[in-house]
């Protein structure tokens, strides 16, 4: 499977592209009645519907989303037009002409790897057609009339750019178009009717109130075929989301830093999908962003009030598909627990919670484009653990190949090897999750295809640097309901790299040289749930004119604390431990208090500690003096370079194990590293990062836990801040 990520393209070309178009060339009008959608060819990609053009037209222009976007070399052949449109329609006669009148443009496939634009205006009287066509003449074109089934086509050719697009007249509407073959299109079967006899869009409008402004209509299973304009190999999840759903009616609002689409969407009826069968489940919570690392690119969430119910619905889905049935997806369970010799009810279904994400992080080093993480809420961790336990040692009897394990940070990842699993049991979405290395974390079920991958994981989750802890993410986050049945989000800035990798190489270069245009839209989200009989949906673009800027001050301030020996003390990875036999990183430990020395193979009782106790490294340095009471750290604790100098590395303070107060870090030279603070475990308070000569690197600040705006990155040369 490629990566869900390659859907923001489809979210930028809803979004964006759509919203663009909409604005760039309004002054074409649209046409907002049933009978100018019967004009519409029936494979339209989407649809947006304009309720009046010259009104639109000024709530976009004072828009500060376009108004940027204007500026953008991504959208020089609007530049071009834009003092034209703004021209035309402040003049008084086009003023008139346009005023309150309706308007579409609809989104077309052209060839296998284009797509083009469709525009409508109906100018209700069709007497003022022919006004129109004689005013042609007056514009600085150069045109060119042809016949096509009974119709004139005016090819319409700017004297100065030599840009063209296409006009013709049916009645009382106008068609333009910068593909002729979209215009012949329309002419070829005039008043097709299709939309107005198709019950699913008869339906989701009957379920909708207008906008007074802006509408938008999506065909899901066209979805597919516009994600491949842009990409070099098809997605499997475009597909999943293609066909699991047929078409939605939203209301599109548009904000100064927000774009919003809300409405309703219709289920496609033909195909089986798990999300699908996500949606018609009783909406859960979202939850494993609590796990989930902030260096996240994408999270897709499948959620419900009940694992059981949206099981079932998986069987209804297969039961009521052409291409499968029930007896045949409970037939790949069974010879799947048969093959295994175990039970999926007991050891798998009966602990899921109400939450499956897949989610992928941004690439690096060490994460790779394929790289996926899956988090699986349980009901109960235990019962989790053991029935993971179980089927993966069933696993290794069938299959004889020994389980294997890693130690990594206080965790035990073990290695799954089968690659049939996930995708039998919760559908095509996981099917690529091939033989994945799991581990617990909090209450959930980590697996991922990569090792890499997982340690990060659990590197950002003990550093408290989760999609929970984002304030950007969790106020975006807020926007959407609480409860809902499926969750698409990006964080767009961490998604670039690999969306930019994933372009077909027509696309590649203009995507790359606009990178902080897309990048400014930071936020992306979609979201459906149910409401009674009704699918609710919403898209949500979020605008911050300093997204990359806050990035940068993210990359930054995750690179530093990942510098940081802040870790593996919070860990308390440094405590003499009764498990290790007092061989813990071959050092040696003494008591201050009593001056008695616990060497190799001592035995101790660690919960009996207490009172002062020093380490000493293989060299005899003293490395750290930790304060114990009752087996736990308690104070002042101090931690030195393993030299003969005894230069403190971190002093800090601890209450009952937990971080507490100031922690200092410092460089080898004498210099502090970094001031940070915490409250009962939580950074909380000011944060100074040091350059090793003393200077001033990085400042900013935390509360309770969360890390608060307005940091900076303080250089040579200049300041960055984030806001």
């Amino acid at each position: 499977m490629k990566t869900v990520s390659k859907i923001l393209i489809i979210a930028v070309a809803v979004v964006v592209v759509g919203l663009v178009v909409l604005l760039g060339y309004i002054w074409f009008g649209k046409r907002g009645s049933t009978q100018m959608f019967n004009m519409v060819p029936s494979d339209a990609i989407y649809v947006v519907e304009i309720k009046n053009v010259n009104a639109s037209w000024e709530k976009i222009s004072q828009n500060l989303i376009w108004q940027n976007l204007a500026k953008s070399d991504f959208f020089s052949t609007l530049n071009n037009g834009i003092e034209k449109i703004n021209e035309q329609l402040s003049s008084k006669s086009l003023n008139v002409l346009l005023d309150g009148k309706r308007a579409l443009i609809s989104a077309h496939l052209v060839s296998t790897n284009d797509y083009s634009f469709l525009f409508f205006v109906d100018i209700e009287k069709s007497t003022k057609i022919e006004v129109i066509k004689q005013s042609l003449k007056y514009l600085d074109y150069s045109i060119y009339e042809r016949k096509f089934k009974n119709y004139s086509i005016f090819e319409m050719t700017d004297k100065k750019t030599g840009a063209k697009f296409y006009l013709t007249f049916i009645e009382n509407l106008i068609a333009a178009s910068f593909d002729q073959s979209l215009i012949e299109k329309v002419l070829t079967k005039p008043n097709d009717n299709n939309w107005n006899i198709n019950q699913t869009f008869k339906k989701i409008q009957s379920q909708n109130n207008r906008s007074e402004q802006f509408n938008l209509y999506i065909n899901f299973a066209q979805l597919s075929n516009l994600a491949n304009c842009y990409l070099s190999n098809d997605d499997e999840n475009i597909k999943s989301i293609s066909k699991a759903y047929d078409y939605s009616m939203s209301k599109i609002d548009l904000q100064n830093d927000q774009l919003t689409f809300e409405g309703t969407v219709a289920l496609n009826e033909n195909e089986p999908s798990c999300i699908r069968a996500a949606t018609t489940t009783k909406p859960g919570k979202i939850k494993a962003l609590k796990v989930a690392s902030q260096q996240t690119s994408m999270y897709l969430s499948l959620t419900f009030a009940d694992f059981y119910d949206y099981y079932r619905n998986l069987l209804k889905e297969f039961g009521n598909s052409k291409n499968g049935t029930t007896e045949t997806y409970n037939g790949n369970i069974k010879s799947l627990e048969k093959k295994l010799k175990v039970n999926f009810h007991q050891y798998l279904f009966s602990w899921i919670g109400s939450e499956i994400a897949y989610t992928k992080l941004a690439p690096s080093k060490d994460i790779k484009n394929s790289d996926i993480v899956v988090f699986i809420h349980a009901k109960s961790s235990a019962n989790a653990a053991k029935g993971i336990a179980m089927i993966n040692d069933q696993i290794a009897k069938t299959s004889q190949v020994k389980n294997e394990s890693v130690h990594y940070n206080e965790y035990e990842i073990n290695h799954l090897n089968n690659s049939e699993l996930f995708g039998t049991v919760f559908g095509e979405i996981f099917k690529n999750l091939d033989k994945p290395y799991f581990c617990m974390v909090d209450e959930f079920l980590v697996l991922s295809n990569s090792l890499k991958a997982i340690q990060l994981t659990i590197s950002d989750y003990k550093l408290n640097r989760t999609l929970l802890k984002s304030k950007r993410f969790m106020d975006f986050r807020s926007k959407f309901e609480p409860k809902s049945n499926v969750n698409l989000f990006f964080q767009t800035p961490q998604s670039f790299e690999y969306l930019a990798s994933s372009m077909n190489p027509t696309k590649y270069k203009s995507i790359l040289a606009n990178k902080s245009l897309i990048n400014n839209f930071d936020f992306v989200g979609f979201q459906t749930y149910t409401k009674g009989e009704i699918i609710k949906l919403k898209i949500s673009a979020n605008f911050d004119l300093v997204a990359e800027t806050n990035q940068v001050v993210e990359l930054k301030h995750d690179d530093v604390l990942e510098n940081l020996e802040l870790a593996s003390i919070q860990n308390l990875s440094f405590k003499i431990s009764e498990k290790d036999d007092v061989q813990h990183n071959k050092n040696k430990y003494v008591s201050m208090s009593t001056d008695s020395d616990l060497k190799k193979n001592d035995k101790i009782n660690a919960a009996k500690l207490n009172g002062l106790w020093k380490t000493l490294s293989e060299k005899e340095n003293t490395i750290s003096i930790v304060p114990y009471q009752n087996g736990k750290v308690n104070g002042p604790t101090y931690f030195y370079f393993d030299s003969f100098y005894k230069t403190i590395f971190v002093k800090c303070n601890f209450e009952n194990d937990v971080l507490d107060g100031e922690y200092k870090e410092f460089y080898s030279n004498g210099k502090t590293k970094a001031i940070l603070h915490f409250n009962k475990g939580r950074l909380n308070g000011a944060i100074e990062i040091f350059n090793n000569d003393g200077t001033l690197k990085m400042k900013g600040a935390y509360k309770n836990g969360v890390k608060l705006k307005d940091w900076q990155i303080i250089s040579d040369k200049k300041t960055t801040s984030s806001s």
